[in-house]
């Protein structure tokens, strides 16, 4: 039933089109379309009707079967010391048996019609079209089905009076766990924790969809360049020692993983950079790795300077490529003298590759005037929204980097001032949107090194910079920015730079 070069017709009902893919169905199903719309499943109304589901109707639904559940050992004479763990356990059962199904059984592998077919509607539905609102939450009538053989496997391990809490705390954990995947998808998370979630699982959507699970390595790589991040300018050991915790943890995969060459380069030159002027010496470098011959970081290191060079090699490239029509999410770097072989088929992030050049740029000044030349230059290119706010943003990080412990910068920032004030007002930069204009506010306000509210709040001839002319011109230009905004625009950027309410 499979057909050789099979092409899906999005206008048709896709359930029974999607086995006829065969092998190419993997690679299909992992190319999602972003719409809150979906498209129709069946021909028949009345199963189409049953795949879809608002996300209210799982918490209106089933929270109160749970509380009914639970409800029921309290009846049957449980105390509330005996209730609590066991709904907590419940949860915890839920958590562990979601996540071996969607690990082990929902990213299964299948070529076979009826192997397609299957998984489309299991979950590859879910990855093909990631923003279906209707289709987020699991369909009332499948979690029917599924409570009767989950109610007679915790019936058959534990007692009358334990199964009722037991089921009731796996369906409370059930709806935990739907109404959060939802929030994830579709809500605007404005803490820190709920934003890196957002980030972690759509990244299993759109970058890494065969990982995304529990990732010990993953999760050691990000807080080992946070660190970096955080105490760069700190002078203590402290963040080194810390480091080489997580990689003993980690173990040699952390090193080894050709899913992160460049990441890896680049932790292993700012780690070695710092050591080296902490411990010079072999005895000194010793005390940080006891039985060990030699820093595990050190092997096959690079310089920060080589480092830093490299990938500017990389961002030249893709300035000089025929990609800058197209989404610039990301690129396929052809360096042909990088010593850490990449796939062929690896494709590099180019924010992440900013981000990494900035964070070479805090521990040392060798970027600032290269990095900061090139950058200015692809200002001038056709950029997207997205990637032209990703350049302007790091060109204000850079800034920070030229001004020293007190207050003092280099005579490079006055020239960065001056372009991104001429960015600011360019025609293109206007006709970019707010999302690029605010960026470049922001970054312009830190080459002044003052926040918004400061500016807003004091005329410019009070500000501490007056004196330079460069200075109060753009200090001049971000009030009357300010000033040209929409009302909606106002109520943004007052919400976003913290400023005083405007009348």
């Amino acid at each position: 039933m499979v057909a050789q070069g099979f092409t899906v017709d999005l206008n048709k009902p896709l359930v029974f089109q999607v086995g006829h893919l065969g092998e190419e169905y993997e690679e299909w199903v992992h190319q999602p379309i972003v719409s809150k719309e979906g498209p129709r499943f069946f021909k028949s109304d009345f199963w189409e009707f049953l795949t879809l589901t608002r996300w209210w109707v799982v918490p209106v639904i089933w929270l109160p079967v749970s509380l009914w559940c639970i409800s029921m050992s309290v009846r049957m004479g449980l105390s509330l010391a005996e209730i609590v763990p066991l709904i907590a356990l419940g949860i915890f059962i839920w958590t562990f048996i979601e996540y071996t199904l969607h690990r082990f059984l929902f990213h299964i592998k299948t070529k076979s019609y009826w192997g397609n077919t299957a998984h489309y509607l299991l979950h590859g539905c879910h990855h093909k079209h990631p923003m279906d609102h209707l289709r987020l939450v699991f369909p009332p009538t499948a979690t029917l089905i599924l409570c009767f053989p989950f109610w007679n496997i915790v019936k058959l391990f534990t007692t009358p009076s334990v199964t009722p809490v037991l089921f009731g705390g796996g369906m409370l954990g059930y709806v935990m766990y739907d109404v959060t995947h939802y929030y994830l998808h579709h809500a605007q998370p404005t803490k820190a924790v709920t934003k890196n979630l957002k980030k972690y699982h759509l990244n299993h959507h759109f970058r890494i969809q065969d990982k995304g699970f529990v990732d010990r390595v993953g999760y050691i790589r990000e807080a080992s360049f946070e660190i970096l991040h955080k105490h760069c300018r700190e002078k203590t050991s402290v963040p080194l020692t810390i480091l080489h915790v997580f990689t003993h943890i980690a173990g040699e995969k952390m090193m080894s993983s050709s899913d992160h060459d460049i990441s890896n380069a680049v932790l292993k030159s700012i780690v070695m950079f710092p050591e080296e002027k902490h411990f010079g010496t072999v005895e000194g470098n010793a005390k940080l790795h006891p039985g060990k011959n030699k820093c595990p970081y050190s092997d096959m290191s690079s310089s920060l300077e080589a480092m830093a060079s490299m990938l500017m090699e990389f961002i030249q490239e893709f300035t000089q490529s025929n990609t800058l029509h197209q989404s610039l999410t990301e690129f396929r770097p052809e360096h042909k003298n990088f010593q850490l072989v990449m796939a062929r088929d690896q494709s590099v992030p180019l924010c992440d590759i900013l981000s990494l050049v900035e964070l070479i740029g805090c521990y040392t000044d060798w970027t600032s005037e290269n990095i900061v030349a090139l950058l200015l230059k692809m200002l001038g290119m056709p950029l997207s929204v997205n990637f032209a706010v990703s350049v302007v943003s790091l060109l204000g990080q850079l800034s920070s980097i030229g001004v020293d412990a007190d207050g003092c910068e280099n005579e490079g920032i006055s020239n960065l001032r001056e372009k991104l004030s001429a960015f600011l007002q360019c025609e293109t930069t206007l006709k970019a949107g707010f999302a690029v204009q605010i960026a470049t506010v922001c970054s312009l306000l830190k080459t002044l090194q003052l926040d918004f509210s400061t500016v807003f709040r004091l005329k410019t001839a009070m500000l501490p910079g007056y004196g330079d002319q460069s200075w109060s011109a753009s200090a001049n230009l971000v009030t009357k920015w300010f000033s040209l905004l929409s009302d909606e625009q106002r109520v943004f950027t007052t919400e976003f730079l913290q400023l005083p309410v405007v009348k």
